[in-house]
This record gives structure tokens, C-alpha cells and sequence, in this order.
């Protein structure tokens, strides 16, 4: 019980962070731009659960991999393909976020979906 209550804990925690530094990292990128309470409101909807999810998804995988396979060469394997699936999605993810405007008519998620 105590596991499941941390495992829960730290994921939000991932969760949290990831959704801060995405949010923070569109701010940099854009800091030309003036961002309004509505804007910002869809920067963090938008961009910021994109990481989240994603990234607490990917913590959780792992996990699950390190407390369920016994063998360690297998076990290494699935961490290094889950590792380099997530450096692909930052790298996919910090592309949109260059490329994407506040007034493009699609959501961040249809042009994320696009590329």
C-alpha cells in the first residue's frame, strides 16, 4: 500500500514539473509575444498537458518495467527504448512549440498531430 500511495505521489510530482517547464519553455521561445490570462490559460491546457501526460505515461513504464521483469539484459532494453521514445517526443514537442502561433486557428494538439 505504501508503494502504490509513492508511486501515485511522484507521478504527480512528474506530472507538476513537466507541465511547468513545458508551460515556461513555450514562454521562452516566444518572448516577443504578449500573453494574456486567456492565453496563457491555453498554454497550459494545451502545451502543458501534452508534456505532462506523455511524460508521467513514460515514468509509469518504466517503473512497471524495473518492478516487473526479472531479466535484467530485457529490462535495460525496454528503459532504453522507453528513454529514446521520450527524447524523440521532446524533440517533437520543443519543434511545435517553436513553430506554433497563439492565433493559428487549430489547437496545439491537431498540429502536433500534423507534423
Amino acid at each position: 500500500m505504501k508503494s502504490k500511495f509513492r508511486l501515485i505521489i511522484s507521478s504527480l510530482i512528474i506530472f507538476i514539473v513537466s507541465v511547468i517547464f513545458s508551460v515556461c519553455g513555450y514562454f521562452a521561445l516566444h518572448l516577443s509575444q504578449e500573453f494574456s490570462l486567456k492565453n496563457i490559460n491555453k498554454i497550459i491546457v494545451e502545451v502543458g498537458l501534452i508534456s505532462g501526460i506523455v511524460t508521467t505515461v513514460i515514468y509509469l513504464l518504466i517503473t512497471l518495467c524495473i518492478r516487473t521483469v526479472k531479466d535484467n539484459g530485457f529490462r535495460s532494453f525496454l528503459i532504453v527504448v522507453l528513454m529514446v521514445f521520450y527524447l524523440a517526443f521532446v524533440c517533437i514537442l520543443t519543434l511545435n512549440m517553436v513553430f506554433y502561433q497563439l492565433d493559428n486557428p487549430n489547437s496545439f494538439v491537431k498540429y502536433f498531430m500534423e507534423l
